[in-house]
């Protein structure tokens, strides 16, 4: 079952606004690639905003003395029939491989051959979002550590880590086909 819907709104937070969504500006090696991620959950938008304020200062891209952020809302507008969808239905072990193949690449090798490239060709990927601890996670399962990878068991190991009941949507517009169902409607300023 696709959640995603005509009229439909989404958000996005960031310490920065967002007048103009630039894929090439999206960072690469996030849970479902390079794109630009929402979720339909308000609150959700709204707690990503310390993050990301965070992330940016320590890279130089928001003044340390920054102390706000904004969550953009979006309406979805599915008028392209075109527009190819795929949705994890929840955070089991083909969502482990697709998120442990985007987020560390190089340590997914043999996963990523045995991937399903329908997948890698959505304009817009729906599933959880993984926690603040998926990295360290996905390093050891990647490694071997808890035990074959792409077995049951190691998978079952991981996602019992990442706490997929307690992990909320997201949804990643990959493309400028993606991109351009989306209508920026509101931007609100969040102060920390």
């Amino acid at each position: 079952m696709v959640n995603l819907a005509d009229e439909m709104l989404l958000y996005h937070g960031s310490y920065a606004r967002v007048d103009e969504i630039r894929l090439e500006l999206c960072a690469p090696a996030k849970d479902f690639g390079k794109g630009y991620y929402l979720t339909s959950d308000y609150k959700q938008a709204v707690r990503f905003v310390p993050n990301s304020l965070r992330k940016a200062q320590a890279i130089g891209r928001a003044a340390i003395s920054q102390d706000y952020g904004y969550v953009m809302t979006y309406r979805v507008h599915l008028t392209n029939e075109d527009l190819l969808v795929h949705e994890f239905e929840s955070a089991d072990a083909e969502w482990l491989r697709f998120v442990a193949i985007n987020r560390r690449s190089n340590l997914a090798k043999t996963l990523a051959r045995t991937s399903d490239r329908r997948i890698q060709r959505s304009d817009v990927i729906i599933g959880k979002i993984a926690n603040d601890t998926t990295n360290a996670v996905i390093t050891t399962y990647l490694n071997g550590l808890y035990g074959k990878i792409g077995q049951g068991r190691a998978e079952e190991t991981a996602i019992g880590l990442l706490l997929p009941d307690r992990l909320k949507n997201q949804y990643c517009f990959r493309s400028a086909l993606a991109i351009g169902c989306l209508e920026l409607v509101e931007v609100t300023k969040h102060v920390i």
